[in-house]
C-alpha cells in the first residue's frame, strides 16, 4: 500500500467573515511557483459567504483541505491547523492578505539548502478600498540584515528590526513540535509570544530581503482599531506566559537572555500604558499584584511600582 505523500510545507489559513478577500487570498497561494504544499483552510464560524467561496475556490485543487468549525478565534484556529499539519515547514497565511508567486519556492529552497529552522522575509502594506488613509508605512515590515549578525534575535532587537507577525516567517514544524510552541488562545497580540519563542529556540536562521508578503490594511481590522481592554489583556497574558516560559527554558542563548528578559518586561509596560490610557488602572493593579514575582524579575523597580502611583507619574514609564 502506497503511503500518503508528505508535503514540504503546510500553509495554515484561518478564515472569518472575509468574503470580500478570501478568493484573492487563495488564488495567490494557487499561483505559487512551488507546488509541494498542503493548504489547511479553516472557516472559523463565518456568518457571511466565506465558506461557500472557499469551497468554490479550491474545488479543483486537491492540495487544499477545508474545515468548518464554530467560532474559536485566530489563535485557536491556528493551533488546530498546526495539529493537522503534515509538512516539514509551516506557514501562517492570513485570509485577507496576499503573497508573491515566488515566496514558497524561495524560502523552502533556502531552508533546505542551508538546513535552516527559520526563514525571514519582508512585507509591504497596501490600502484596502474601505481604508483610504493608511497609518502604516512600508518601513514597518522592511528589514535589511547584515550577513555577520551573530545571534539573529539579538541583532534584530539591537538594530530595531525585530518584527513579531508570523506571516514574515517560514518555520520548521519540528521546532514547534519539539518545543510545544503554540499560540495563546483567547487573546489578541497572539503573535508576540509565539514569535519570541520561535526566534530564540531556533538554531539556524536565514533572511531574504524581498517583500514576499502583502499586508492588507482595512478599517475594521484589529491593526487599525483603537485600544481597548482586549489590548491590555493580550499584552498582560503575553507577559505572564513568556515570564513563565523564561523561568523554565534552559535553551535560550546566554548572550541574549538579558535582551529577552527586557523584551518580556515591555509587554507588561505596554499593558500598563494602555490601562492608564483607558482609565483602568485599578483592574490592572490586581493582575500586577497577583503576578508580582514575574513583574519584579522582568520590569525595572521604578516601573514595577509605577502601577501604584497617579497617572501623572506612571505615564512617564520608560525602560
Amino acid at each position: 500500500m502506497q503511503s500518503k505523500h508528505r508535503p514540504k510545507v503546510s500553509v495554515i489559513i484561518p478564515a472569518y467573515n472575509v468574503q470580500a478577500y478570501i478568493t484573492e487570498c487563495i488564488n495567490s497561494l494557487k499561483a505559487q511557483t512551488f507546488n509541494d504544499f498542503e493548504a489547511i483552510v479553516i472557516n472559523d464560524g463565518s456568518t457571511d459567504n466565506t465558506l461557500a467561496l472557499i469551497s468554490e475556490a479550491v474545488a479543483d485543487d486537491s492540495r487544499f483541505v477545508v474545515y468548518d468549525q464554530t467560532n474559536k478565534g485566530l489563535a485557536s484556529t491556528r493551533n488546530r491547523g498546526l495539529g493537522l499539519a503534515q509538512g516539514d515547514f509551516v506557514y501562517f497565511f492570513d485570509s485577507d492578505d496576499l503573497i508573491e508567486p515566488e515566496m514558497l519556492e524561495s524560502t523552502v529552497h533556502l531552508a533546505l539548502d542551508d538546513e535552516l529552522d527559520l526563514v525571514h522575509f519582508n512585507a509591504l502594506p497596501f490600502n484596502d478600498r474601505d481604508y483610504a488613509v493608511c497609518r502604516f508605512t512600508g518601513n514597518n515590515y522592511l528589514r535589511s540584515v547584515s550577513p555577520d549578525h551573530g545571534n539573529f534575535y539579538q541583532y534584530l532587537m539591537q538594530s530595531k528590526q525585530y518584527r513579531s507577525p508570523v506571516w514574515l516567517y517560514l518555520i520548521r514544524r519540528s521546532l514547534l513540535e519539539d518545543n510545544k510552541i503554540r499560540f495563546i488562545e483567547g487573546i489578541i497580540h497572539e503573535d508576540e509570544a509565539f514569535t519570541l519563542q520561535v526566534m530564540n529556540l531556533s538554531l539556524r536562521h536565514g533572511f531574504i530581503e524581498r517583500s514576499f508578503f502583502k499586508r492588507r490594511m482595512r478599517s475594521n481590522s484589529i491593526m487599525t482599531s483603537g485600544h481597548s481592554m482586549k489590548n491590555v489583556r493580550g499584552y498582560f497574558e503575553t507577559f505572564r506566559h513568556l515570564a513563565e516560559w523564561f523561568s523554565k527554558s534552559p535553551d535560550i542563548d546566554p548572550g541574549a537572555k538579558e535582551t529577552v528578559r527586557k523584551h518580556i518586561g515591555m509587554f507588561y509596560l505596554n499593558a500598563l500604558r494602555i490601562a492608564l490610557e483607558l482609565g483602568e488602572l485599578k483592574s490592572f493593579r490586581r493582575s500586577a499584584i497577583k503576578h508580582s514575582h514575574h513583574v519584579l524579575r522582568h520590569v525595572p523597580p521604578k516601573n514595577s511600582v509605577a502601577v501604584f502611583f497617579p497617572q501623572s507619574v506612571a505615564s512617564r514609564l520608560a525602560y
